[in-house]
């Protein structure tokens, strides 16, 4: 299983020097920068998990008799 250069380096680039605020009822928070990857509830996080799912499943079955 592999992907385009331009596609991963677009999927890095997603989760390259994100940072974030949070909103209260008084005021908005000073900037800080999000260490993690994948956000909750960002769109990619459920395909990416797919992919890397797949590719240990894959890596799992290798040498297995009617294997993917």
């Amino acid at each position: 299983m592999g992907f385009s250069s331009h596609i991963v380096d677009l999927i890095k680039r997603v989760f390259t020097d994100q940072g974030a605020s949070v909103r209260t009822t008084h005021r908005l928070t000073v900037d800080f920068r999000i260490e993690q990857e994948a956000q909750q509830g960002c769109i990619l996080s459920s395909h990416l998990f797919n992919i890397y799912s797949e590719v240990i499943i894959r890596n799992a079955l290798e040498g297995f008799e009617g294997t993917v």
